[in-house]
């Protein structure tokens, strides 16, 4: 190692060397003050204490020391040394206090914090002039004081009275920008324009989402009125429905029928088990469904106004032994039948004003299990009556009364008549009608077992082959038949003829548990309702007189429902849109 290496410092020996100086230089001026402390001491004792306004001032400033407390400083003219103890044994106690003062003042600008001012102002008085006596009191005096020293740390940030309130960063921000666009004109201009400008980009922001939310609420709402028979999207009421319908529950087994219009309710509990229904008119332009109880033997009519509101609801008769079927007349009497073992037919009154009578139809053949009726009145020379059964050797009957009464056609169905029995010829698609039952027994089991569900339009006669799943068609004045295939198990069969003259064919359909409501057209099946449940059985399928309301019932819940189209319209007109389905085809059997 030359000598020059060795004679020259690192970096850390610079470090400490000076370390050790400044150590020395705090040491020499500790010394120099308390010689002069010292002699000021001496002084005061010999010289009369003259200066009142040194002892106020540095009282003040000797509180600021001590409390943190900011002095008022404004009337004095001249700075003047801090006051030092007038005897020799403060001296030590003063020293003590003014290192712990230096070391927390050191400690605290290591921290960043905030010295106060006024103690600067204090330390940087001069001690030429200094007065001993007030030096004394003020030592004398410090453990006497309100406030305790303030030598924690947290003593320098806080003041034990009111400030100035400090001016936030974003307060200060915006008042450095008022000055500045105030100072400059055309850069006030520039950004208040640019202001607007965003503030109309923003409204038109708000405007045009708006605008969009409402379009999308506007075509959800519109979405909704368009009836498209087969999209079973809508669930309520613990039904499956197609977009545009909506349902209501119009009675509950067990409970009475409420009343909207009046609040009131019936006095009798709407019947169990209710079955097959139908829609009978009124002279106020209401309409009455008629249904009839399984196992209670009951017959219950309720009634609506034009509005399809409930209005009343009453039993008719009681005594039937298993009325299932049902059908009405051309005066709207109710016909209920009854599906059991020598089972007869009865003529109610919707209305309870005439007495419940057992028609002559299915007298001949000692009864049966009769599970639908229907009419065809278009001839001249007399109304025909059409009866079905569905037992394994049931045939349909045709009854012509011998006496023809419209003026009282209460009693066409009561007097005697002419039964005969439907035989079809499936060689040439022909018909015929027979006096024989047991040639015609024969004939129903092999080409149409179980016929029920007969409809009656214009000329024509709807009835169905529930193990043959086929839907039959007599044309009644040709003598004509042709036949359909259902692709399904239909219960009950109800025809709406459409506004351009086409059929539509709507089935109760019930298969594993759950229920269906089907429509077919001449295009093919859809469906209309579904169960989101299963379990039950839907019948009693019936429409309002004007087409617009829809009503069947769960058998066992014994829940009426009334289904309507959100449009307003009838399910007579058919809409420009069907989602076909599985539920039956539109394959004709020749």
């Amino acid at each position: 190692m030359s000598d020059e290496e060795s004679q020259s410092p690192s970096l850390n020996d610079d470090d400490d060397d000076d370390i050790e100086a400044g150590s020395d230089i705090l040491q020499d001026e500790k010394e120099k003050v308390l010689e002069k402390l010292s002699a000021q001491a001496s002084k005061a004792e010999t010289e009369p204490d003259t200066s009142d306004l040194d002892k106020e001032k540095l009282e003040q400033m000797r509180k600021v020391v001590y409390c943190g407390k900011p002095p008022v400083l404004k009337d004095i003219k001249s700075k003047r040394a801090l006051p030092q103890p007038k005897s020799s044994n403060s001296i030590p106690q003063a020293k003590k206090e003014a290192d712990n003062r230096a070391a927390l003042i050191r400690s605290a600008k290591k921290k960043g914090k905030k010295v106060t001012k006024a103690y600067h102002q204090v330390k940087s008085v001069s001690n030429d002039n200094a007065d001993a006596s007030v030096s004394q009191t003020w030592l004398d005096d410090q453990k006497s004081l309100e406030c305790q020293p303030a030598f924690d740390d947290d003593d320098f940030e806080e003041s034990t009275e009111p400030s100035t309130p400090r001016v936030s960063i974003a307060k200060s921000l915006r008042i450095n920008f008022v000055r500045k666009m105030r100072s400059n004109p055309k850069r006030s201009a520039i950004v208040t324009a640019a202001i607007l400008g965003l503030a109309v980009l923003l409204v038109t922001v708000a405007v045009v989402f708006l605008q969009r939310r409402s379009n999308s609420a506007s075509m959800s709402s519109i979405a909704s009125m368009v009836y498209v028979p087969g999209k079973l999207v809508v669930s309520e009421n613990h039904l499956v429905l197609s977009q545009g319908l909506s349902s209501k529950i119009i009675a509950t087994a067990g409970m009475p029928v409420q009343y909207p219009s009046t609040g009131s309710a019936s006095l009798n509990m709407f019947q169990s088990e209710s079955n097959l229904g139908e829609t009978l008119h009124t002279s106020n332009g209401g309409w009455i469904y008629v249904s009839n109880a399984d196992e209670q033997g009951n017959i219950g009519a309720l009634t609506f106004d034009n509005d399809g509101t409930a209005i009343k609801y009453k039993i008719l008769y009681t005594g039937t032994n298993n009325s299932r079927g049902c059908g009405k007349t051309p005066w709207d009497a109710w016909i209920s039948c009854e599906d059991s073992t020598n089972g007869r037919c009865y003529q109610v009154d919707p209305t309870g004003q005439r007495d419940t009578s057992m028609i002559t139809v299915g007298e001949e053949t000692d009864g049966g299990h009769f599970n639908s009726f229907a009419y065809w009145a278009l001839l001249t020379s007399g109304p025909h009556f059409f009866v079905s059964a569905d037992g394994e050797y049931d045939s349909l009957q045709r009854f012509i009364p011998d006496q023809v009464d419209w003026s009282n056609p209460w009693n066409m169905l009561l007097g005697p008549g002419t039964t005969m029995y439907l035989l079809l010829n499936p060689h040439d698609r022909t018909f015929d009608w027979t006096f024989d039952a047991d040639e015609a027994q024969v004939n129903a089991e092999e080409y149409f077992p179980g016929p029920t569900s007969v409809d009656q339009y214009e000329n024509c006669l709807y009835f169905v082959s529930k193990s043959l799943k086929r839907m039959c068609v007599l044309n009644l004045l040709e003598g004509t038949y042709s036949e359909q295939s259902t692709d399904g198990q239909y219960d009950q069969l109800v025809r709406i003829k459409e506004e351009n003259a086409s059929d539509i064919f709507y089935y109760s359909q019930n298969a594993d548990n759950a229920f269906q409501i089907t429509a077919r057209n001449a295009q093919g099946p859809y469906s209309i309702v579904g169960a989101s449940e299963g379990g039950d059985e839907a019948t009693g399928l019936a429409f309002s007189p004007n087409g617009k309301h829809m009503y069947f019932v769960l058998n066992k819940a014994g829940i009426v429902y009334d289904i309507t189209r959100n449009d307003g319209l009838g399910f007579q007109i058919q809409p420009p849109h069907i989602e076909y389905g599985s539920a039956g085809s539109n394959r004709l059997l020749i």
